[in-house]
């Protein structure tokens, strides 16, 4: 008899039931809640890499392109005098790196360009250079131009070189680009 009161009495006791599916649903609930935040806040932040990614990548791209240009032009430019006067007057050593700043007029590229950052690093590269007398004794040297756009962490990397020909005919130098990775 006493077994079946005790049983009956906890039928009847239901009153913290309902309290505590009430509160399993809503553990569950903000469970699954944070769980969609942290995967729309990864997906965010990897969405961010990429477009940083993507930028540096066009960036330093279209700044290859541009270089490339000015270097394999028929025409005297800026980038070729500089380049042949310092290798000529032997300013400039065989396999020492030179920076390249690029500005537009009085701003800096970093200004330009909202915080990322492009640096040109170029260099050449010849066998017994210090025997070089004549312009063509240079024929077959070969210019290197590594360009890296940073952002934060991120960067993105492009080098290409150039060979250099003599043109007895004219008597002047012309680049030929070899390759860019």
């Amino acid at each position: 008899m006493k077994i079946r009161k005790t049983i009956h009495s906890l039928r009847e006791d239901k009153k913290g039931d309902a309290m505590i599916v009430v509160l399993v649903v809503m553990t569950i609930l903000v469970v699954l809640s944070l769980t969609i935040l942290l995967s729309a806040s990864t997906l965010l932040g990897s969405a961010r890499k990429n477009v940083i990614h993507e930028r540096l990548r066009t960036m330093v791209v279209s700044f290859n392109e541009t270089i490339t240009k000015e270097v394999v032009s028929d025409e005297e430019t800026e980038i070729k005098t500089y380049i042949k006067t310092e290798i000529t007057s032997k300013a400039w050593k065989n396999d020492e790196d030179r920076s390249l700043k690029i500005t537009n007029g009085l701003t800096s590229m970093e200004d330009l360009t909202e915080g990322y950052t492009v640096d040109v690093k170029m260099k050449w590269s010849g066998d017994d250079y210090q025997n070089y007398q004549e312009l063509e004794d240079y024929a077959g040297i070969k210019l290197f131009i590594t360009m890296t756009a940073k952002k934060d962490e991120e960067q993105y990397i492009i080098k290409t070189s150039y060979i250099m020909r003599y043109d007895n005919e004219d008597a002047t130098w012309r680049w030929e680009k070899e390759e860019s990775r």
